[in-house]
């Protein structure tokens, strides 16, 4: 599995990083840029090698 990002979405990552450090998320701004990229990386690199969770029984009604 590939995961594609659209040019917005990398926009969206940088804005969330300023947004992270205005809302006092992070005391500084270098903080909230790296947090905002190891999210990016992950969900690009370790979410298309995650096992997939069945379902609990209750959902096959």
């Amino acid at each position: 599995m590939t995961v594609l990002f659209l040019p917005e979405i990398r926009t969206y990552f940088k804005e969330l990083s300023l947004i992270l450090h205005e809302w006092d998320y992070f005391g500084f701004y270098e903080d909230a840029y790296r947090y905002a990229g190891e999210l990016f990386n992950e969900i690009e690199k370790e979410l298309p090698n995650k096992p997939e969770k069945l379902a609990p029984k209750y959902f096959e009604k």
